[in-house]
């Protein structure tokens, strides 16, 4: 099976710090949840979903908590609170999750499963496919 997120997250040394063309097989990654955090507020298009929840404008399927966006989303009979991924991390998912040494390489479907009850972003499928 895929690594959970909490078998990649980490904190980098401060020699991982410094940007690369493309993460490494055997790079640690930080999916905590204070940097998902620090991230969504970076990112105009996770800030704009959360002025519309904020101002109540925007689709109920989406909440705040802890300054965190989630996405709601039902799986089966449950209700399931996703995460939603900054564009800024997406890569670095892709990567933990099809390219890292404990993911196993699946498919885009293998993987896209693994993403999909933990974390959102728009068009993920497809972009899960074409990463792979």
């Amino acid at each position: 099976a895929p690594p959970s997120p909490h078998t990649l997250s980490s904190t980098p040394p401060a020699s991982q710090n410094a940007p690369s063309s493309s993460p490494s097989s055997n790079q640690l990654y930080d999916f905590s949840l204070l940097r998902m955090c620090s991230e969504q507020g970076q990112d105009s298009g996770v800030q704009q979903i959360i002025q519309q929840v904020h101002n109540r404008t925007s689709h109920k399927s989406f909440i705040i908590q802890h300054d965190i966006l989630y996405k709601l989303a039902r799986r089966g009979n449950t209700n399931i609170k996703l995460l939603y991924a900054p564009s800024t991390v997406i890569p670095e998912l892709l990567a933990a999750y099809h390219d890292h040494h404990l993911s196993g390489h699946f498919d885009a479907e293998r993987t896209w499963l693994a993403l999909k009850n933990t974390y959102f972003w728009p068009h993920m499928k497809e972009l899960v496919a074409s990463y792979i």
